[in-house]
């Protein structure tokens, strides 16, 4: 009697421990999510994942539907979305995928070191990661520290200056008290300014000028007559 117990309950664990075995591999079914097997190690392009107490293939599908992935990976309360299968030469025996999932026992959510992957339905054909990580090819670019420029603008009485050194830019700009300025009365004010100087000289006479003309006239024939006129009525 109590050996056909033992044997009876040996049986039922036997029979629950089967329930969550990893479903074998399967091809792809457009609409269908598949077993695609037992997997220890996770693509390097998982786009989003997420732990949950409520984890099943179903759950987890359904999350990686919405983020646009078509691969479904889990393990334990884990789930993770891809665009592809983990590498192939990864792929384990399906009985290393032995744990329960949380949030529903029939389905197996990987084991200690594994992870079930399922297809989605979306791609039947996605490819193997390849096992390299994407983050590994860098582009650089650079830009020559020595490279300066400088711009000088006069638009509506403000004069702006763009000044380029490397990568960084400045920006300054300087208002003008009359309206609109030109740019070489800005640059050279002291050429307008003489300019200006040399035509007031020309244009005014100088005192000593006018003191040698009044002396001209006074010592001409009819300024001696003038003058002694001026001694007689004295």
């Amino acid at each position: 009697m109590t050996l056909t117990r033992f044997a009876f309950l040996s049986l039922l664990a036997s029979a629950a421990a089967a329930d969550h075995l990893q479903q074998p591999k399967k091809s792809p079914i457009l609409n269908e999510i598949t077993s695609q097997g037992c997997f220890d190690s996770l693509p390097n392009d998982m786009i989003s994942g997420r732990n949950t107490t409520f984890n099943s293939v179903g759950t987890c599908a359904d999350y990686c539907q919405e983020n646009d992935a078509e691969v479904a990976s889990l393990q334990g309360k884990s789930c993770f979305c891809s665009h592809s299968y983990p590498p192939e030469d990864s792929q384990v025996d399906d009985d290393q995928c032995d744990v329960p999932c949380p949030g529903y026992a029939n389905d197996a959510c990987g084991g200690k070191d594994a992870f079930s992957v399922f297809n989605l339905g979306l791609e039947l054909l996605p490819v193997y990661d390849d096992g390299k990580d994407k983050g590994e090819t860098t582009a650089t670019s650079s830009v020559p520290l020595s490279t300066k420029s400088a711009a000088t603008t006069t638009v509506h009485g403000a004069s702006t200056t763009v000044s380029t050194s490397g990568d960084t830019e400045k920006v300054s700009a300087t208002e003008s008290e009359q309206g609109s300025v030109s740019t070489a009365a800005v640059e050279e004010p002291s050429k307008v300014a003489n300019s200006a100087s040399d035509s007031v000289v020309s244009a005014t006479p100088s005192a000593s000028t006018i003191t040698n003309n009044g002396a001209l006239r006074f010592s001409s024939p009819i300024g001696n007559a003038v003058r002694l006129m001026r001694q007689l009525l004295e």
